[in-house]
Order: C-alpha cells, then structure tokens, then sequence
C-alpha cells in the first residue's frame, strides 16, 4: 500500500463511478510494469475480488499469505482491525498462486467502517 498513490473514492463518488466507463489508474502490472488502467466496476470483479474469498479461509488481525510482496498494512494502519480471506496455492503451483483479500476497518464513535481493501498474491 501507499497512502500517496491509492485511490480514495467518497461514499458518494463511489457510487457515481461504480458504473461509469470512467478508467482509473490503479498501478502497474507485476513482471511488465504497463500501467493498470480500468473502471472501477472492473478493478473490482478483476483484480480485487479476482477468485471466490466468501470460500475463503478467514482470519482476524492474523496474516496468512506471505510471500515476496509488500505488506505494510500494520504500519499504515496501526490502529485498525483487518480481516484476511486467504485461498491457498495449488500444489502443482508449490502454493505461490495463493491470494487473499484484506479488508480493514477503523472504529469511529462505536461505528467500524471500511477504510481499504487490499488484494495480495504472490508477485514476481
């Protein structure tokens, strides 16, 4: 994650581009570096909920994928609470196709909310 370059979208901007044809800069590609452009209805469905992590194995507060990717979740949001749906790599991968899914939550005034969602994988 960095705080300067991710996307903040407002409750209402949000649901006005959920369905606009609007693209997005989101990062780059890992291993091309070509620069990742979609809506935000596709950045969605593609990358962030890119395989079934209702299915999921679910932790709190624990991570369960490591690997060679960034993961600074705790020093960007020491305060917060986080949940990890994490799907296991295959064997015939030696368990480097594993995702997961973080979503992390803030508590306000007795109120947890939604403050971001990351999608990790093993990376190049």
């Amino acid at each position: 994650m960095n705080p300067k370059e991710d996307k903040k979208f407002s409750k209402a901007d949000f649901i006005r581009y959920q369905s606009a044809r609007t693209l997005f800069t989101w990062g780059t590609m890992n291993g091309s570096g070509d620069l990742y452009r979609a809506t935000i209805h596709d950045y969605l469905s593609d990358w962030v909920y890119s395989k079934d992590f209702a299915t999921a194995q679910v932790s709190l507060n624990a991570f369960q994928g490591k690997g060679n990717s960034l993961n600074n979740v705790k020093e960007i949001y020491p305060n917060a609470d986080f949940t990890e749906n994490f799907m296991k790599g295959s064997e015939a991968n030696s368990g480097m196709d594993w995702k997961c899914l973080r979503l992390i939550f803030e508590e306000f005034q007795g109120t947890y909310y939604l403050i971001g969602v990351v999608n990790d994988q093993w990376t190049i």
